[in-house]
Formats: C-alpha cells, structure tokens, sequence
C-alpha cells in the first residue's frame, strides 16, 4: 500500500501514474491516478493487504472485478480494469469529480440544512434506475450507503464498488468475526447472516433515502452489535418532527421499503422510486431550503404583492391555477391508488398456506393484478416444504408466466428453470416439464 512518502506523481502502478490519495474505507484506499497515454484521470481502489490474505482470493478478485467491470450503466462508476502488482490488488474505475454524498450530507448538516427534497427526489430516481439494471445483471451490491454513492459537479449520482463487499465475503476477515458490510445500512437478513437477495439492497436504499431526508439514519447506538439488533427487532421511528414541509405518505412509503421481511418490500429499486415521485412532486425553493430549525423563511408580503401586481399585467393566470389543480389531483389519485394496493397486499398477506395463498395469487391474476398476483404466488411458494416441491411444481410455472407478462424475461427464465427442477424427472410432471422448456426457448 502506497504511504504518505510514497503518493508522488512519480509512483507507478501498473499503466498508472498514483497521486494525492482521496478516500479511504475499511476495505480500500483510493487515490488519483492519471494514464498518460489515453490522457486519462481515474480513481485507483487499492484493497487493503489484510483482505488478500486468502490463498484463494487471486482468483475470487479476479471473478469478481470481472463482472464489475461488465456492469455497462450511465449511474454506476464504470470499472476500465483490474490488476496485481506485488502484494497490491487494485481496481482502475472511473473518475468521478466531485464528492460522495455522505460528504454532501455531512456539508448540509455542519450548515444546520437538510437535502433539498427536489434533490432527494432526483437521487432516489438516479440511485434506483442505476440499482434495478444491477440486479437484472445478477448483481447484489451488499454495502449500498452514503459514501459509495457519489455525486458530480452537476448533481449527478452514481453507485460504486459493485461487488467489493463479495469480494471479501469468504476472506480472512469476515471468517475472523468481522461484520460485513456497514451496520447503519444492513438489512435484518444480512444482520443475521441469511442469504442475500435484491430485497437487502433495496432495505439499505431505504436507510439512505430516510437520511436524505431527515439528515441522520433511524437506528444508532454506541455498538455496531446494538444497532444490528434494532435493524432485526425494532420498528422504524416516523419522520415526525425532523423538519417541516413534508408531504404526507413518506411514513408509509419508509416502513414499506424498511419491512423486516424481504418479500414485505417493495418488487424492485424502479417500483420504489416511482411510489417516491409520487410522494414527493417538484416543491418550491421555499420548501426546498427548509432548515433544521423548523423556520422557512418567507419573503416580505409588500414584495409578494409588488411582484404579482407586475406579472398580473403580462402573465394570464387561470389556465397556471387549472392545471396546478389537475396535478394536484393526479397526484392524490396516485397516492390513493398506491395505498389501495398496500390494503390489496395485506389481504393477499393473510393467506397461511399454500393451497389458500395459491388461490388468492390467481384471483389476482384473474383480476389483472399482474404485481399482487407474484406477490402471492412467492409466498405460497415460500411456503411448500422440500418435499412437497414436486406436487407443486406448477406453482413456480404460473409464477413465471407473470413474470413474462410484466416484462420481467430475468426473472422469468429463473422461475421456468426452478418449476424443470421442481419436477424432479417424475413422469407425471413430463407436460409441465416440456412446457416450461418451451417457454425457456422463447426467452432466448
């Protein structure tokens, strides 16, 4: 690892000529570094010695930094190459000039602000779009927070170190007792340990957007093991009296997005951030410069008058007051839909077996409630024991089927090859069988 003495113009790594350094993290260091014959600045992540103590783990860094490096997305810190030299395992990724927004929050409260909400809208957008392609790809973030989050000059957000917490999931430090990834962040399944599913991703989105907002994470305490026990058990505190201004619904929107089951979640990072917009429309600079005070400034009545007075000469006003009411109620009509969806959720939640779950997903299927219908269906689904996979098999094959009439060919392709193993080879199950590998056919 290069030291303070070392960080001249003059240290080569690689192709790559290190500078100052501009980060550093529990598991990486990063500096600048400049690729003199593409004229070209780039952030070089440095792995810390003490993760690459495992005899395995050339080859793990190797994977790993592979499909990183795969990942092809406008919001993702592009990955352009991966080395060795010595002792040194280094990523070369793109530069992105500005700062993290864990910075960007730290400013905001030094100066006693909170995030604009116009800006909290325009990240959750960013970060989810960039989050839903991942998870298309097959890739889990698993340390999704504030300081991987960076943000340019222009207010652009992109996520990085894709597949950095994989990377030393089996290595000598997590085997050691170490906690992987950041507590303040974890979802309750990653703080017990479980396997991990897009589902945690979107659990640690949801902590970001609610500090975004309100200016500090819900669960703190002086130990790491504390706050992973209030992630498993305890429920998340309201937004009531961080600030003013807030539109109603943000409460219900956080605790669907912080469930502690994966499944009460929301389906994907892109579903998430369309409730959002829907919650959080394009509010008024006023609003936007809300403080932690409590106080929003407000201009001076006289100058308010003087100001209508003179655009009331120039400006017609009543098709502006019509169409802000239209949006007005455009927007109610989508709150009300979305919140009759979650008392749709909650019944479809009441089922307690298969067979009642099962028919609960086709009513909603019937009823052209593509969304509820997998709802459902995964949980019935969650709910066959191993040894009855065989006689519902068809199960997995109807959950598929939704998966392609909503557009979802990813998903679709898992759950057709998971209802050919669910059969087992049994004879009786051939038609389903074939059917399903017909279905596989026509997604390729």
């Amino acid at each position: 690892m290069p030291h303070s003495a070392d960080r001249s113009s003059y240290y080569l790594l690689g192709k790559y000529k290190i500078q100052d350094r501009i980060g550093t993290g529990g598991m990486a260091e990063v500096y600048r570094g400049f690729h003199e014959k593409l004229n070209r600045t780039v952030a070089v992540k440095i792995l810390h010695p003490s993760l690459t103590n495992d005899p395995k783990f050339t080859a793990r860094f190797e994977r790993e930094a592979r499909l990183a490096a795969n990942l092809r997305h406008p919001g993702i810190v592009q990955v352009y190459d991966f080395d060795m030299q010595g002792d040194l395992y280094f990523l070369i990724m793109e530069y992105i000039n500005g700062g993290s927004l864990k910075k960007h929050l730290e400013d905001l409260s030094s100066l006693n602000e909170f995030m604009p909400l116009k800006e909290v809208s325009r990240a959750v957008r960013q970060i989810a779009n960039a989050l839903d392609y991942a998870h298309d790809q097959g890739m889990l973030h698993r340390d999704l927070k504030p300081a991987n989050i960076l943000i340019d000059d222009s207010g652009n957000t992109y996520l990085s170190d894709f597949g950095i917490a994989r990377l030393v999931d089996s290595s000598e430090i997590t085997r050691s007792g170490s906690i992987l990834g950041t507590p303040a962040y974890m979802s309750p399944e990653q703080c017990e340990g479980k396997s991990l599913t897009p589902a945690s991703d979107l659990y640690s989105l949801g902590i970001v957007i609610f500090e975004m907002i309100s200016g500090h994470v819900p669960f703190n305490a002086e130990s790491s093991l504390a706050i992973l026990q209030m992630h498993i058990h305890e429920e998340i505190p309201t937004l009531e009296g961080t600030r003013t201004g807030l539109p109603s619904g943000l409460d219900q929107f956080l605790k669907k997005a912080l469930a502690k089951k994966p499944e009460d979640r929301f389906q994907s990072a892109l579903e998430m951030a369309r409730v959002f917009a829907t919650l959080v429309p394009d509010f008024s600079d006023t609003i936007q410069a809300d403080t932690r005070t409590g106080v929003v400034d407000k201009p001076s009545a006289g100058k308010n008058r003087q100001s209508a007075l003179e655009s009331g000469k120039n400006r017609p006003t009543g098709w502006l007051v019509a169409i802000g009411i239209i949006a007005v109620l455009l927007i109610s009509a989508v709150v009300m839909v979305w919140i009759a969806r979650q008392s749709n959720l909650a019944a479809a939640r009441q089922c307690t077996t298969v067979d009642s779950c099962e028919t609960a997903a086709v009513g909603f299927a019937r009823e052209n409630k593509p969304v509820l219908a997998i709802e459902t269906y995964l949980k019935a689904i969650s709910l066959v024991p191993s040894i009855e996979q065989t006689a519902h098999a068809k199960l997995k094959c109807d959950l598929a089927d939704l998966y392609v009439k909503t557009e979802k060919p990813v998903e679709a392709r898992k759950a057709y090859r998971e209802c050919i193993a669910w059969t087992h080879d049994v004879e009786d199950q051939s038609a389903l069988r074939d059917y399903a590998q017909k279905k596989l056919k026509n997604l390729k």
